[in-house]
This record gives structure tokens, sequence and C-alpha cells, in this order.
């Protein structure tokens, strides 16, 4: 999981939003190979969800709103680094016509 999941994750957040339907397929599954290799499974077997609850993962769309989440999570309470806080400020702060 820690060797395969950062490279899902590398700024997620950023690129996934942007991919068309089919890259987002492509991803899908290779992430789907990649359950197929940790539970040794035919290559044409079918994965589902029962199969990333063992793993205790997400799919690759669940997972980048996981990281989205989390990362507004930390903006909203100064839990980020400044880089990524001095880009935002809350609704609260704009300026209402």
């Amino acid at each position: 999981m820690s060797l395969i999941q950062c490279h899902f994750d590398y700024a997620s957040p950023v690129w996934f939003y942007g991919l068309t339907k089919d890259l987002k397929s492509k991803l899908q599954v290779s992430q789907n190979k990649l359950i197929k290799f940790v539970f040794k499974l035919e290559p044409r077997s079918h994965i589902g969800n029962d199969d990333f609850i063992k793993l205790n993962w997400l799919t690759v769309s669940d997972r980048v709103d996981q990281v989205t989440l989390c990362n507004i999570f930390k903006i909203h309470n100064n839990l980020a680094p400044k880089y990524m806080s001095e880009k935002f400020s809350p609704v609260s702060n704009a300026i209402h016509i």
C-alpha cells in the first residue's frame, strides 16, 4: 500500500478533476489490477467493493475526494503549510455585492 498509493495520490486534487472520463477509467483499471496482484487473482477476475474493503482501500475517485477534503480541513483549521493556506480565504471574508 505504501509503495503504490503515493503514486495515485501525488497532487491528485490538482490533476484528477481535469482528466477525461477515459483516463479516469484507466486509472481505476490499473488500481483494479493492483488488487488482483495482491490477492493473486486471475486477470479476468471481478473486483468488487468487498475487495476494496478487505484491503481498506478506496476507489481512485473516492481517494482523490478524501485527499481534497483532508487538505480543505487542514487549511480551514490552520494546519496546512503557509504556501497552501495563503491561497484561500474563508467565504465569510468574501465581499458581498
